[in-house]
């Protein structure tokens, strides 16, 4: 707690984290906007929040790059299956 010149105190730091917790953008699965560590942002429309244990997929960490399901579904969006790339490398390497 801070306390200005006045001697009165101040919650500045409690007040901030408060207004940022209100501010964060809640899971579209849960509704709640706590545990922001394990929420993925959609990588295409950075909308789409979901928190990795409320996802459809489990996962154990927030991966790098998520698309949610409407962007997953939507034209324009190229699936690349890197077990299939990495057993074509191998094939033309032999």
């Amino acid at each position: 707690m801070e306390y200005n010149k006045s001697g009165s105190s101040s919650s500045s730091t409690t007040e901030e984290s408060v207004s940022n917790y209100k501010e964060k953008k809640p899971c579209q699965i849960c509704g709640n906007n706590a545990n922001d560590d394990f929420i993925m942002t959609c990588f295409k429309c950075r909308v789409t929040r979901e928190h990795i244990y409320c996802a459809k997929v489990l996962f154990k960490a927030v991966p790098d790059v998520w698309l949610c399901e409407e962007c997953r579904t939507s034209r324009g969006v190229i699936f690349i299956n890197h077990d299939e790339a990495s057993e074509s490398n191998q094939q033309s390497d032999s």
